[in-house]
């Protein structure tokens, strides 16, 4: 059982919004879809996936600073129908995980990837928290006793000490 993420989609092309939501409810049906067309920073998502131009004017580079403020576990993936060098390097610096071409195949089987990646990460920390929780700590207590239990159960010879 999977637990249920967020992930947003920012884009001004109503569109592309509608391509990116079908493409994520099919691949992941665990993850509740919300869009924007609005180029605002809006926070409390697990994953956002933010179009570098809005109006004609390059602004995912800000939106990704803004979110890292706050949203430093997100996954954020930018794209953008014109990605440069200068752009995507800009993108990385400013703490996006991932850039894409807008319209392009592979780059998105690559988010597709990224994200199936993002969520088994985030399930097994999940996994691992829960395990120290207070069954972890009983456990552990358990461990321990058995370890000390065997230590002064050894005979000085076992353990390295004088017959």
């Amino acid at each position: 059982m999977h637990r249920i993420y967020s992930a947003v989609i920012m884009d001004d092309d109503p569109d592309a919004i509608a391509f990116m939501k079908w493409f994520m409810e099919e691949h992941f049906p665990w993850i509740r879809v919300a869009s924007g067309t609005e180029a605002d920073a809006v926070k409390g998502f697990d994953i956002y996936f933010i179009d570098n131009d809005f109006n004609g004017k390059a602004r995912a580079v800000e939106i990704v600073k803004a979110l890292r403020e706050t949203e430093k576990d997100a996954m954020i993936i930018a794209y953008s129908a014109t990605m440069d060098a200068k752009t995507f390097k800009a993108l990385m610096n400013a703490g996006c995980n991932g850039a894409a071409e807008k319209g392009s195949a592979s780059d998105m089987a690559t988010m597709g990837r990224m994200t199936r990646e993002f969520i088994e990460k985030k399930s097994a920390e999940a996994a691992e928290k829960k395990s120290h929780g207070f069954r972890g700590t009983i456990e552990s207590m358990a461990e321990m006793i058995g370890k000390w239990n065997d230590a002064v159960n050894q005979t000085p010879a076992q353990s390295g000490g004088v017959q």
